[in-house]
């Protein structure tokens, strides 16, 4: 259950349910057999469901024009209005339109980058518990991240930490020329803190912590359902002050791992290895 889970905290039923709801709308359209029919119905919908509560925060406008194409072909198989086709037709023609347009805007997300922090400076991590070893004797990801590249590493994490909490230590930071590595926010999406409160934090944090030449990277939050907001939040700020996402399904891999984890959120000994060992390649 788990697992599931955190396939769809990473977005990767995103691209299953996507064209799922695609390719069962047009096999439906050239099919109008009744029983065919309700079956492939059944199908688009259980893709638009995988779609929806994948936590892909795509702007929602596109989400809004997909669902009602989406519902306009589920209806017109329905009514098997013979008169009608054009119309299907042309309904069907926007959803796949609305698809691709859909991935394209995904697809770059979830696209490894290299994080080219330099040699020659301290990298900072500021994070929650996530970043912290639970278990004696083991190392957290960021310190065996440094002793796997190199790195110089100094590692502010702190348990409970919210994004308000990290942007107070980022004043700290801002007065060094260290690199900064971020792994916050999900104390806030679990804690439902609205999303006007994370946004201001997350943008006090970042504003405060990406001077001139300085590399800072984040990972994107792996999205619980109807937390898409946090993504978007996540990725415009990313984009507005240049900071490079990681793909949250490198987060989420670890944790959809049994072995990985503790309890089932905080990672395990095997999972720290795991997490920095998927970072260590990004590095140059």
């Amino acid at each position: 259950m788990h697992f599931l889970a955190m396939q769809f905290a990473a977005g990767r039923t995103f691209f299953v349910g996507l064209p799922l709801a695609g390719i069962a709308c047009v096999l439906a359209y050239q099919h109008g057999g009744k029983k065919a029919a309700i079956f492939l119905n059944v199908l688009a919908i259980t893709g638009g469901l995988m779609v929806l509560l994948s936590g892909t925060p795509l702007p929602l406008w596109t989400y809004g024009i997909w669902c009602l194409t989406l519902a306009g072909c589920v209806i017109m198989t329905e009514l098997r209005a013979e008169r009608r086709k054009n119309l299907h037709l042309a309904i069907l023609v926007v959803l796949l339109c609305m698809s691709l347009l859909q991935l394209a805007m995904e697809l770059p997300y979830h696209r490894l980058q290299p994080l080219p922090f330099p040699r020659d400076r301290i990298l900072v991590v500021l994070g929650d518990s996530l970043s912290m070893s639970l278990e004696t004797g083991e190392a957290p990801w960021p310190l065996r991240l440094g002793t796997a590249t190199g790195l110089r590493v100094k590692n502010l994490a702190a348990g409970g930490k919210r994004t308000e909490g990290a942007a107070e230590q980022a004043a700290a930071v801002a007065a060094s020329d260290a690199s900064v590595l971020i792994e916050i926010g999900g104390n806030d999406m679990l804690a439902s803190v609205p999303s006007r409160e994370y946004e201001a934090a997350l943008e006090k944090l970042l504003s405060t912590v990406c001077t001139p030449g300085r590399t800072v990277a984040m990972f994107e939050l792996p999205l619980v359902p109807l937390y898409n907001a946090y993504g978007r939040i996540q990725r415009r700020a990313a984009r507005h002050y240049g900071v490079i996402l990681i793909p949250k399904g490198i987060l989420a891999s670890v944790l959809a791992d049994p072995a990985c984890t503790v309890d089932g959120l905080h990672l395990s000994g095997r999972g720290h290895a795991r997490l920095a060992a998927s970072l260590v390649p990004l590095i140059p």
